[in-house]
């Protein structure tokens, strides 16, 4: 499982 986080000050965050 991948946890991508491409903006962390909006708390957006793609699980794989």
């Amino acid at each position: 499982k991948v946890t991508l986080f491409p903006n962390l000050t909006k708390g957006h965050a793609l699980s794989f």
